[in-house]
């Protein structure tokens, strides 16, 4: 299934058959790895794809993302910057 920012079924995530990621990276190591390899954690549900895109946003900026080591996700979101 291809992403889609207007749906996205979060029970299908990281499943053979939902949305799996955007990343080459996690590409890689689900490859490699396989799915069971994940745990995938529900931090909260939104009720619009731009809630859920700004908080991504947010969180992976707040984390820096890219530049650590901790998170495979080696982007702090797209787009436009967020306004406070």
């Amino acid at each position: 299934m291809e992403y889609e920012k207007s749906t996205c079924d979060s029970s299908l995530h990281m499943t053979e058959s939902g949305y799996k990621t955007s990343s080459e990276y996690v590409e890689e190591l689900i490859e490699r790895d396989g799915l069971a390899s994940f745990r995938v954690l529900c931090i909260r549900h939104f009720a619009t794809p731009k809630e859920v895109t700004d908080y991504e946003k947010k969180f992976l900026t707040k984390v820096d993302a890219k530049n650590h080591l901790r998170y495979i996700n080696k982007n702090n979101g797209w787009g436009e910057p967020l306004s406070e």
